[in-house]
């Protein structure tokens, strides 16, 4: 019987890879709005990220898979099972609390390059400036090391870490937030908002 966490990992990425980057189907999937892909996620796996939440997975993050598959729940499932919601953000403190922990013992290290990428997320989405920099860092140094077939993909994601880096320098937070989260805009973060309209799939 498969495990749940396996569940989850091959649910979010496929079975049919071992190096480079899943089939194009599965990363279609990660950052794109699809609200079937919403509804497919909150009916499977609604009651995982509370389980999750809750601790009662926590047996999960000793291995590298497991804490992988822990912070897919908390980090991105949560984004589809809530999207456009406070909610959620409500577990990106869990996520990135895990994806520290496991940095300080080489887990993502540990992982296939497709399972970094988002290994690395939850700092990715952290309002801390420190961990805007150390996310973009930590995908800096993957991109040079990493096989020349995923070398545009990686690099990809170091332009990403750093646009989510220079909005944390400016603001000190992620304005496309600021609504959901019942925070009142500054003008200067207003004109942004209008300039760019970007709001990472959350708004």
């Amino acid at each position: 019987m498969q495990s749940k966490s396996s569940e989850i990992l091959d649910f979010w990425f496929g079975q049919n890879f071992r190096h480079g980057m899943p089939d194009k189907s599965y990363q279609a999937r990660w950052f794109n709005v699809d609200t079937q892909l919403d509804e497919l996620i909150r009916t499977r796996f609604s009651n995982d990220l509370e389980a999750a939440a809750g601790g009662h997975y926590n047996h999960w993050r000793t291995n590298p898979r497991g804490r992988l598959a822990l912070i897919i729940l908390l980090d991105q499932f949560s984004r589809n099972i809530y999207r456009g919601t406070a909610r959620a953000f409500a577990y990106d403190k869990q996520a990135s609390e895990l994806a520290l922990e496991g940095l300080e013992i080489g887990h993502d290290q540990q992982l296939i390059a497709a399972y970094r990428i988002f290994f690395y997320m939850p700092l990715e989405h952290s309002e801390s400036l420190e961990h805007q920099q150390r996310c973009l860092a930590l995908f800096e140094d993957f991109y040079k090391t990493c096989a020349p077939q995923i070398a545009d993909t990686i690099k990809t994601n170091v332009a990403f870490a750093q646009q989510h880096l220079d909005i944390i320098e400016r603001f000190g937070r992620f304005p496309h937030r600021n609504k959901l989260l019942g925070r009142p805009s500054t003008a200067q973060e207003l004109a942004y908002l209008e300039m760019t309209n970007n709001n990472f799939g959350q708004g």
